[in-house]
């Protein structure tokens, strides 16, 4: 007589198991990374949107001579060089550079951002104050380049 098994064995099922989580640590992993790019890639892109309005409003001011046109509120060169000193960064100019909020972010067009920017029209410097570095390190600054 014939002993016909069916069905899956332990050693199968223990063998399964092992692959499938496996696979599921290598897609949280994957997963994960990917958030974070995408977070960083927002945080950079945002930057870049704030120094182009930026970047226009000078331009209006400087066609215009209207200092309204210039949003913000005035900051002192030596708390620029602090937050500055604290990402790693060289300023490109020593004066002019304003704090911008949300609401002051809004007159110039950026509509949805919730972080506050140091910024300084003639040169284009940007500074995210708020985060200060993306989740990889990088400094979430950036300038016109001459």
């Amino acid at each position: 007589m014939i002993n016909k098994e069916s069905g899956i064995t332990l050693r199968t099922l223990v063998i399964i198991i092992i692959v499938l989580l496996i696979l599921a640590g290598v897609s949280i992993t994957v997963g994960t990374n990917m958030i974070n790019v995408t977070k960083n890639n927002a945080l950079t892109s945002e930057l870049q949107m704030v120094q182009h309005a930026v970047l226009e409003r000078y331009t209006q001011y400087k066609v215009i001579n209207d200092q309204n046109l210039l949003e913000g509120n005035s900051i002192t060169y030596q708390e620029v060089q602090n937050i500055a000193n604290e990402i790693g960064v060289t300023l490109k100019d020593t004066d002019n550079y304003y704090e911008l909020n949300p609401e002051d972010l809004k007159e110039i067009g950026i509509m949805k951002s919730e972080d506050t920017y140091i910024v300084n029209y003639e040169t284009g410097e940007v500074i995210n104050k708020t985060k200060l570095k993306t989740i990889s390190g990088d400094a979430l600054y950036t300038y016109a380049v001459e």
